[in-house]
C-alpha cells in the first residue's frame, strides 16, 4: 500500500502501545494489593477471567511494549534516521586503484570480504544502470544483527575498485542505537532466548485477546440474565 500502508501500520502500532500502557496502569495493584493476584477467582467465570487477564497482563505488558515500540520505530525509520543521523555518517567514499580490467561478481565478493575478515555474505545487488557499482552486503561479527548485516561494500564492475564502504560499527551514537531497533523487534539481539521471548509476546497478545473476549462475553451474558429476571 506504499506510504498509506506505512502510516496504517505505524498508527495501529501506536494504538496498541497506548492500550498496553493504559492497561498496565489500570491493572497495576495498589499498595498491598499484589496478594490479590494470587488468590482464587472463585466460581464466577467473570472473576476468573478478570484475574487471569490482569495477572497475565502485568507479566507481559513491558516486554510487549518494548517489542511494539521497536516495530513503530522500524515503520518510521527513514524520517527518524534523516533527523537524528547525519547523511552518510557511516559510509566513506574511496578513490582506490583499479584492481582488474573488469570485475566479476565473484571477484567483487572476494574483494569485499577481504575488507572485513570473518564476515558472511548477506546479499548481493547487481548494478541498476551502466556505471553503478555492485553492492555487497556483509554480516560482520561485530554487528548486533544475526541474519542480515548492515555492512555494505560498493565495488565498480568496470575495474574492481572499491567505491564506497558502509561500516555500521564506525557510525555515530544515534546510528548505533537505531541499528539495535530491528534486532530488538525480531529477537535477534539475544539469540535463541530472545527469539523465544518475542514468540512468547505474540502468544501472550493472542491470549490477552481471547481472555478479553471471554470476559466481555461473560459480562454480557450476566447482564442479559439480570435483565431477564428483573421485574418490569
Amino acid at each position: 500500500m506504499g506510504e498509506r500502508g506505512r502510516w496504517f501500520v505505524g498508527l495501529s502500532g501506536c494504538l496498541l502501545l497506548s492500550n498496553l500502557m493504559l492497561g498496565l496502569k489500570l491493572a497495576w495493584p495498589r499498595a498491598g494489593g499484589w496478594r490479590s493476584l494470587l488468590r482464587s477467582g472463585g466460581r464466577s467465570p467473570i472473576a476468573r477471567f478478570y484475574r487471569w487477564h490482569r495477572l497475565l497482563g502485568l507479566m507481559g505488558a513491558i516486554p510487549a511494549a518494548a517489542t511494539v515500540l521497536a516495530g513503530i520505530l522500524l515503520v518510521f525509520m527513514v524520517p527518524i534516521r534523516s533527523i537524528l543521523v547525519e547523511s552518510g555518517s557511516r559510509c566513506s567514499s574511496e578513490v582506490g586503484e583499479a584492481l582488474t580490467s573488469t570485475a566479476s561478481p565473484a571477484t567483487a565478493i572476494e574483494t569485499a570480504m577481504a575488507r572485513f575478515p570473518g564476515a558472511r555474505l548477506a546479499h548481493f545487488t547487481f548494478p541498476d544502470a551502466v556505471g553503478d557499482p555492485y553492492r555487497i552486503g556483509l554480516l560482520t561479527p561485530a554487528e548486533v544483527r544475526r541474519i542480515e548485516g548492515a555492512t555494505v561494500v560498493e565495488i565498480s564492475p568496470v575495474d574492481g575498485r572499491v567505491v564506497r564502504t558502509c561500516d555500521p560499527t564506525k557510525a555515530g551514537r544515534a546510528s548505533s542505537l537505531l541499528a539495535v531497533v530491528y534486532p530488538l523487534h525480531t529477537g535477534q539481539i539475544g539469540g535463541v532466548l530472545a527469539r523465544v521471548l518475542v514468540l512468547g509476546v505474540a502468544l501472550w497478545l493472542l491470549s490477552m485477546i481471547i481472555l478479553g473476549l471471554l470476559l466481555w462475553r461473560s459480562r454480557r451474558l450476566r447482564f442479559r440474565r439480570k435483565n431477564a429476571t428483573s421485574p418490569d
